[in-house]
């Protein structure tokens, strides 16, 4: 997904999806009937905490949830931080990749800066995303 200012913005500090992008994404697809009420804001939770794991290993709390009065999915809670440790910036793109770990919901954020990336680093992100592919094909 390419970062609009919003999605960029320290101040804002959530990443935002479409109904379209997350029901199209592998995302809903992994989370049980109970998380998905947590997204919902259903049974009085305030959405789903999920972890996140940068190409870099770090590990972010993110809580997905729709807002009813953007009608928009948000990742919020440590997306700031994502954001200064990898150096985003407008127009600089995220793949968010999801899958389960020991019976919780995870995500992966590999980043790509629109210029500027070294050789290791490419290397290292398509890495992550061969890992997740490679678990996406034995959970079918």
């Amino acid at each position: 997904k390419p970062q609009p200012a919003t999605d960029s913005c320290l101040g804002q500090s959530r990443l935002q999806f479409s109904p379209r992008e997350v029901m199209e994404s592998p995302l809903m697809s992994i989370l049980t009937p109970k998380e998905r009420r947590y997204v919902h804001k259903l049974d009085n939770e305030d959405g789903l905490e999920l972890e996140a794991i940068d190409r870099h290993g770090y590990s972010y709390n993110m809580r997905l949830k729709y807002i009813d009065s953007a009608r928009q999915y948000r990742l919020m809670q440590e997306w700031a931080p994502f954001l200064t440790q990898n150096g985003m910036s407008e127009g600089d793109v995220v793949e968010v990749g999801a899958f389960r770990v020991e019976g919780k919901p995870m995500l992966t954020f590999v980043n790509y800066a629109a210029e500027g990336w070294i050789p290791e680093e490419l290397e290292a992100a398509h890495g992550l995303l061969m890992l997740l592919n490679f678990n996406n094909e034995t959970r079918s």
